[in-house]
């Protein structure tokens, strides 16, 4: 398994995406779906959420930039139901070798779930348990793998089959075991919500809300549920800090000069 290959080879992708104004605009369409409600659910404009980001800093933005990225490429598209990857592998990226494409399909076929951290092997492996069922422990590899987190914790988390093993990509949060009630309530609420949105969602899909793409619409949209559920209450907190409030209040007036 070379990890590294298949990181230039999503680089790769990435710039290719950059280049293409259709699927940028897709990308912004994804990006929305991640965050685009959340100044309406904190009752902020939206300029203030943007501060609040900045404010937030750049280890933030990096948790969730690498779960939209993954999240896009699962996608499919109204009206025909495209994907960025088959687009890829198609055309620009006809030459990516079988190692690159079968990773970069893996993740096309993917979805984010909710797993218990049981613990970790030595620094590459995780043990972890898709929360809520009697799934049995999967040992996923990760060379980011941090035994410092306790058992109880929980992340949101993307794991491939690749070369017969589980691979953990870049798309992760983490949550600690205090915070899963309300990971768990605050995802309860976003699959209701979800629910009323289904018809659109799989419209937007390129797909017909029926029993098979049900399921697989539901999976893909737990990418942006997670999002939720690990960014808001960081969003609440820091509304409630006086110091980043100021420091909100000084942004907006600098940019009304």
């Amino acid at each position: 398994m070379n990890i590294a290959e298949y990181e230039r080879a999503i680089k790769r992708l990435m710039n290719w995406i950059q280049k293409a104004p259709l699927w940028q605009e897709r990308w912004s369409a994804v990006h929305d779906q991640h965050i685009g409600e959340m100044p309406k659910a904190l009752e902020i404009p939206s300029e203030r959420f943007d501060a609040l980001l900045d404010v937030l800093g750049a280890d933030m933005l990096s948790a969730i930039e690498p779960v939209i990225a993954e999240d896009f490429l699962t996608h499919r598209f109204a009206p025909d139901g495209a994907n960025v990857v088959d687009a890829y592998l198609t055309a620009p990226g006809w030459k990516e070798n079988a190692v690159s494409r079968a990773y970069m399909e893996a993740l096309r076929d993917s979805h984010m779930a909710f797993y218990e951290i049981k613990g970790a092997e030595g620094d590459k492996h995780w043990v972890v348990q898709e929360s809520g069922t009697d799934a049995a422990p999967i040992h996923a590899i990760d060379p980011q793998a941090d035994a410092d987190y306790d058992a109880g914790s929980h992340m949101g988390a993307r794991l491939l089959t690749i070369e017969g093993q589980q691979l953990l990509t870049d798309g992760v949060y983490f949550f600690q075991p205090d915070e899963t009630a309300g990971v768990l309530e605050a995802l309860r609420l976003e699959r209701e919500k979800g629910q009323a949105e289904l018809p659109a969602f799989a419209a937007s899909q390129g797909l017909t809300l029926d029993e098979t793409t049900q399921p697989v619409l539901e999976r893909r949209l737990a990418a942006s549920a997670l999002t939720a559920a690990w960014l808001m209450p960081m969003c609440v907190d820091a509304l409630r800090d006086p110091e980043v409030q100021d420091a909100l209040d000084t942004a907006e007036a600098t940019s009304e000069l």
